[in-house]
């Protein structure tokens, strides 16, 4: 199993979708019961939050740090 950092670095450098699906896939479980706490439980409103975090997360991949922790990163 790549690590998230291989992965990162993948998506950063050749736009791979791939891995930024394998990203997603594991972080996205994380993120949304996050979300929903922070939404006091508003499904909608946290699946918003999901979207903007990977979109976020897709458009600053590059400025990211290479030793990025995903789990920590805001």
């Amino acid at each position: 199993m790549c690590k998230d950092a291989t992965l990162l670095r993948e998506y950063a450098e050749s736009g791979s979708d791939g891995a930024f699906s394998v990203l997603v896939d594991r972080h996205f479980n994380l993120v949304y019961a996050t979300a929903l706490r922070i939404a006091n439980g508003d499904a909608h409103m946290a699946q918003d939050v999901v979207q903007n975090v990977f979109t976020d997360f897709a458009s600053k991949a590059r400025s990211l740090p290479r030793d990025l922790i995903l789990g920590g990163w805001r």
